[in-house]
């Protein structure tokens, strides 16, 4: 049963189509959800979410603040907008997004992850592998951290004065 009142039914169904690869009708979805509660934060998120993955980063940054607006304790809220930013390569934007998502949750591996990307992308290899360390702590089997840990030894061996202890 489809009840067009509810918001939570359009965000709902935005998900199963974000799920299905049909990327504008999710956002259909999400905008609907939005209209009829404007505050919705889950619906502001999926579809900053879904902007961001169709690189409509304007729009992405936008839902994505609305969202912290409501809810600036959100560490995957700042974590998603950090990823837009880094997207576009604005590092510093992205370092400051994924730093509050880690003050907010220390134990974040996908921030300290993808901050280490942003340093990465900034050149700042010294806190790229602080950060890149702390999330193979927190989360040891993830495969893009162990990646990304092989990168830096190849960059050492390549000529970058680091010390890795691991």
């Amino acid at each position: 049963n489809f009840d067009s009142h509810l918001p939570e039914t359009y965000n709902n169904r935005g998900i199963i189509k974000y799920e299905l690869g049909k990327f504008s009708e999710a956002i259909s979805d999400y905008t609907s959800a939005i209209d009829l509660k404007a505050n919705y934060i889950d619906a502001l998120n999926n579809r900053g979410n879904t902007y961001a993955v169709t690189k409509q980063f304007q729009n992405a940054i936008i839902d994505l603040k609305a969202a912290l607006k409501l809810n600036d304790k959100s560490a995957a809220g700042h974590n998603n907008l950090g990823s837009v930013y880094l997207s576009q390569k604005n590092y510093a934007e992205a370092i400051n997004e994924y730093t509050q998502a880690i003050k907010i949750n220390p134990n974040f591996a996908d921030a300290y992850y993808n901050r280490a990307v942003a340093y990465y992308g900034q050149g700042n290899l010294s806190n790229a592998l602080l950060d890149v360390s702390k999330a193979s702590t927190l989360n040891p089997n993830d495969p893009a951290t162990k990646i990304l840990k092989s990168f830096y030894v190849l960059k050492i061996i390549n000529g970058y004065l680091l010390i890795i202890v691991f």
